[in-house]
């Protein structure tokens, strides 16, 4: 008897069967993949497209032990449409995608990329490492000093207000 995974991944996108049976095949046994609608153990891992920092938030409060992985996947062989500005980008030509933490990592970046040109960047596959949950927190803290809900005003109803 297999021992019950030690992972939980949860998807907070549509994801059909198929798609959901190569994730968990790529992950292998030590994961679980369910749909987040699903009941199941804590995840430790929240699959989802991009979203408002509200969301983002949500999410986090939701699953506070969790990795939120922010993700633009499309793949339409399987029924899967959730690109967003960066997967249109890409299609539309540009060669790579970064997220920079800071200037100076935005300058090592570009320092890096080879001299032979497209071609070589285009053999490289290039991850973006996660961040830790220190510094998505500290982008979180951020955000939130340059986004601050206005309160709403009340508008007179005009079937009951002169």
């Amino acid at each position: 008897m297999d021992p019950p995974p030690a992972r939980h991944l949860v998807v907070a996108f549509p994801l059909g069967d198929d798609a959901v049976a190569v994730l968990a095949d790529r992950l292998g046994r030590g994961f679980a993949v369910r749909d987040i609608r699903a009941d199941g153990p804590a995840p430790d891992i929240v699959l989802a497209p991009p979203g408002s920092p509200q969301l983002i938030g949500h999410l986090k409060r939701e699953y506070p032990d969790a990795i939120v992985v922010i993700t633009e996947l499309e793949d339409l062989g399987r029924g899967v449409k959730l690109g967003g500005p960066v997967s249109r980008s890409l299609d539309a030509g540009a060669d790579a995608y970064y997220v920079a933490k800071s200037t100076e990592a935005l300058g090592t970046f570009l320092g890096a990329l080879p001299l032979a040109g497209r071609e070589a960047l285009a053999a490289q596959d290039q991850p973006v490492a996660l961040g830790t949950a220190g510094e998505i927190d500290d982008l979180v803290a951020r955000v939130r000093e340059v986004v601050r809900p206005e309160p709403a005003t009340r508008r007179p109803d005009p079937t009951t207000d002169p």
